[in-house]
């Protein structure tokens, strides 16, 4: 992930060939995003799609850009719910297991005793 945020820095200080490092820049956001997303770091995900999204668009290629970083924010979203619901299951049975577990307990304790 440190790469591809060093591949944005320096394509975005390029000043030469300006849409040959512009579609760098928008490939290197991208992965950012992706790197970030598989990490479970969504906010920081979220962060670098929106740059994407403000980053200047392709000639040519608008609506493929577009729909490309409009995809990748439906993805971190539903990464996020899919990660917050397994949580949310994890610490239901958590939960059963401790309430299982405290009733267990004093009976355990009366029999040693």
């Amino acid at each position: 992930m440190a790469r591809a945020e060093r591949v944005v820095c320096i394509a975005a200080h390029a000043g030469d060939a300006a849409e040959r490092c512009a579609s760098l820049r928008r490939t290197a956001i991208a992965l950012s995003s992706r790197a970030a997303l598989g990490g479970r770091r969504f906010r920081l995900a979220v962060t670098h799609a929106a740059a994407l999204v403000a980053s200047p668009l392709p000639a040519g290629g608008e609506a493929a850009a577009l729909r490309e970083a409009r995809s990748l924010l439906r993805e971190i979203e539903r990464r996020r719910l899919e990660v917050r619901r397994s949580n949310r299951r994890l610490a239901r049975e958590v939960s059963a297991w401790v309430d299982e577990a405290m009733r267990q307990g004093p009976r355990l304790e009366e029999e040693e005793g």
